[in-house]
């Protein structure tokens, strides 16, 4: 994946989670909470679109 297809995935992604997450809910939950919260959201939206992410950048979600 080149490096303006990773961009706009991450673009795509930040701007779907401000819709699916509600960041009000989530400032009062615990640190790791919101963590797992954020990362699950993320996985889901990433499947649904057939995103596969190269390694290197899968690693860094977790």
């Amino acid at each position: 994946m080149s490096a303006d297809a990773l961009l706009l995935v991450r673009r795509q992604l930040s701007e779907q989670l401000r819709q699916r997450v509600d960041a009000r809910g989530l400032a009062a939950a615990p640190r790791t909470a919101r963590r797992v919260r954020v990362r699950e959201e993320a996985l889901a939206i990433l499947r649904a679109s057939g995103a596969i992410l190269p390694q290197r950048a899968s690693s860094l979600a977790s």
